[in-house]
């Protein structure tokens, strides 16, 4: 299965397509998702999750951890987390490049916890003709409820 991820988007040029990038963007957050070990392939040795956090009393904090290290903590606590599912649905996928990098925006909805984050993003590169993950951002709301779900609007 590793071998198979990785060959899939394996190219000899540098440019990432927008199908590479949407088929990238799906299978990542399909994997993340299906608990996949294999994951971590995707991802770069250096790569930052970048996670701001909004309190209800307006404030919020940006923490800063290396992405596959947050994976690992992950696998070690899997049965908690296999009970405490985080499930995201995304809108509004949009693609924009600077250089080798492509940014993949989106509106994330998170449906296990019902709030919105419309700044979340991930930042893919090709690396050694293997498409990875440098960067991804997540909003996090503090104490969300689904019993707001009325007040939440997914933009059109």
């Amino acid at each position: 299965m590793l071998v198979l991820v990785s060959a899939q988007f394996s190219h000899a040029d540098s440019n990432i397509s927008n199908d590479e990038a949407r088929n990238f963007f799906s299978l990542y957050h399909t994997m993340i998702q299906d608990r996949s070990k294999a994951v971590i392939q995707l991802i770069s040795e250096d790569a930052l999750l970048m996670s701001e956090t909004h309190t209800v009393n307006n404030k919020s904090y940006i923490t800063q951890y290396q992405l596959k290290n947050v994976f690992r903590f992950i696998e070690t606590v899997q049965s908690f987390l296999h009970q405490n599912k985080e499930d995201s649905d995304f809108e509004r996928i949009r693609i924009t490049r600077e250089g080798d990098q492509v940014k993949i925006s989106a509106q994330r909805f998170s449906s296990t916890h019902c709030y919105l984050d419309k700044g979340y993003y991930l930042i893919i590169e090709r690396e050694r003709n293997f498409i990875k993950v440098i960067e991804e951002k997540i909003n996090i709301q503090k104490n969300a409820s689904c019993d707001e779900l009325d007040d939440i609007q997914i933009d059109g």
